[in-house]
């Protein structure tokens, strides 16, 4: 899994973790750290993957784990897809996302592929 600015790269059937700090906030005990992947064309996205992360003591950054079974989205192909994220603050704040610069992207690779 490679992260690079907004952009995660990871291959189908991967495992992967996240580690998320929002500048100026402590998280807290059961603030609760939601993942959406989403399809990236329209204005009605349809989730591939909805993940809550409970945070379990106050601490400066969280680790969102991705298992197996989150990174294997559809079927099968032989070309990265782009898929769209977003990552919620109790389920009401977005703190990655589409914003100005664009939006965050989770491309998924083949089974076995290097990921560029």
């Amino acid at each position: 899994m490679k992260i690079e600015n907004k952009t995660i790269k990871i291959n189908r059937g991967d495992i992967g973790t996240i580690n998320l700090s929002i500048p100026n906030y402590t998280f807290k005990k059961d603030d609760v750290i939601t993942i959406g992947v989403y399809t990236k064309k329209g204005l009605e996205k349809e989730a591939k993957l909805l993940k809550d992360v409970v945070v379990e003591e106050n601490k400066e950054t969280v680790d969102i784990s991705l298992t197996k079974e989150d990174t294997t989205i559809d079927a099968i192909q032989n070309k990265p897809i782009t898929y769209w994220y977003e990552i919620q603050l109790n389920h009401n704040q977005t703190v990655v996302g589409y914003d100005d610069d664009g939006p965050a992207e989770f491309i998924l690779w083949p089974e076995g592929s290097d990921i560029k």
